[in-house]
């Protein structure tokens, strides 16, 4: 498997090579999620729907928990490949193994004993909460193949194997796609079948994940593949700065938490439905463009630990730039059939002219979304922890709820969409102050944990 040179390959031509397979890799996650959602809404019913929709905030949850891991390693993991510091390689799968067991553990118990209280506090009633607690049990069961199939299969992006990791990421996407109706409709397991499917596909994701990084086929040292570390450096370094990235999914929890109980305070199972419909949309959309910014962070990782500041300083503005610009080409098509989109996924209707035009503008905030999303990767890929989490910290305190707290005063309901339009404007401008800021200061050295152990 030949080697992608992260220092010296031209930054166009590794955007190209990089991004191309992230992409598809992301694109396939987000045809996933689609596909999920028009299983459960085809198959089932809306109440199903609604408590998969509902169980969203918790779902970051566990994403906070997974990217955490996952972050925090591919950060370390980068820094260490350009500094060829094969000490701390060497030591950071065993960790990431134990951490992983550790994490779904507390998970898995939490779930299977307060699976009511859970799905109670979120909001969810009657047969709403009972398809909700279903999917919550059977999907607790696979919470470290989620865990450690998705972080092991960070470490080979970071490694500059992007197209490798898709390989992976497309095997579990067909085996879910697959699956889910033979379990739904065939085995007659209704919503708890498609949680099932999920655990499956995890599964065989982990599996293939380690497969690789225990076959040599790596560029790092993976150690054996029974050995369990709790190096103290080590998960100190991970959790650092892979805790921006927990912040950005607990920041996404709050706003989704609050965003539902205004949903089932004031509006209808209907309401919900659409609601979820356009956030569905929306994240099928950013997906992709994180997809093409991915690449950024095993490049300025690398390249950071080699001391190649000024490569730094031209990727990012190279990979923003063209994020925004792939952002606008994704969004003709959305923006010309948002009506189509929203009725094929959801099985409903939008009531009026203003409320797709509403929706409209909210898909228009994928535009500024690159610009928060590589200031976090950035951020992250530097090991500069204290500014990646700055942004995640302060985002749900001093903007989102003052907003919402407004927007619903003055427009109750339809003040949920203006909510995510401003909010996020005012995130990215944030985000492009700090920015510039750090970039200032980008030749500050940060330590390699293993070099002092």
């Amino acid at each position: 498997m030949a080697k992608i040179d992260l220092q010296n390959t031209p930054l166009k031509q590794l955007m190209i090579k990089l991004s191309i397979p992230s992409i598809m890799g992301m694109m396939v996650v987000s045809l996933n999620t689609i596909i999920d959602a028009f299983y459960i809404s085809h198959f089932e019913n809306q109440e199903a729907f609604a408590a998969i929709s509902i169980l969203f905030p918790f779902t970051l949850v566990i994403n906070s928990i997974i990217v955490c891991i996952a972050a925090g390693s591919s950060s370390l993991l980068s820094r260490s490949l350009g500094s060829k510091d094969v000490n701390t390689q060497r030591k950071i799968l065993p960790n990431v193994r134990s951490i992983s067991i550790l994490s779904a553990f507390v998970l898995f118990v939490a779930c299977q004993l307060f699976a009511e209280e859970l799905v109670e506090l979120l909001g969810a009633k009657e047969k709403v909460a009972f398809y909700a607690i279903s999917y919550i049990k059977v999907y607790s069961i696979g919470f470290f193949f989620s865990i450690f199939g998705l972080t092991a299969n960070g470490l080979i992006r970071a490694e500059g194997n992007i197209k490798q990791a898709m390989h992976y990421t497309i095997l579990s996407v067909v085996i879910n796609i697959v699956c889910t109706p033979f379990f739904m409709e065939i085995l007659q397991l209704g919503i708890a079948g498609a949680a099932l499917s999920s655990v499956i596909a995890m599964g065989i994701y982990a599996l293939a994940t380690s497969i690789y990084l225990y076959s040599n086929k790596s560029q790092f040292p993976s150690g054996r593949f029974f050995q369990f570390n709790m190096d103290q450096t080590i998960i100190r370094e991970i959790l650092k700065v892979g805790f921006s990235s927990s912040l950005l999914q607990l920041s996404n929890t709050v706003k989704h938490f609050f965003l539902f109980q205004v949903l089932t305070t004031l509006g209808t199972v209907t309401d919900i439905t659409l609601f979820s419909g356009v956030l569905r949309v929306f994240t099928f959309m950013a997906i992709p463009i994180l997809g093409f910014l991915q690449p950024l962070q095993p490049i300025v990782g690398v390249n950071y630990g080699a001391k190649n500041y000024h490569k730094i300083q031209k990727a990012f503005a190279l990979f923003t730039k063209g994020a925004v610009l792939f952002a606008i080409t994704l969004l003709i098509p959305v923006l010309c059939f948002t009506e189509e989109l929203l009725k094929i996924m959801v099985n409903q209707t939008i009531p009026d002219v203003t409320t797709l035009w509403r929706i409209r503008a909210v898909f228009l905030v994928l535009l500024v979304l690159p610009i928060g999303s590589s200031a976090i990767i950035l951020f992250q890929s530097l090991g500069k922890a204290k500014e990646a989490s700055i942004l995640p910290l302060l985002r749900p305190i001093l903007l989102f709820l003052p907003l919402l707290w407004v927007f619903r005063r003055f427009y109750g309901l339809e003040g949920l969409y203006y909510v995510l339009i401003v909010e996020n404007i005012f995130y990215a401008i944030f985000a492009w102050r700090l920015v510039q800021s750090v970039k200032k200061k980008i030749k500050t050295p940060i330590s390699i944990p293993s070099k002092a152990a």
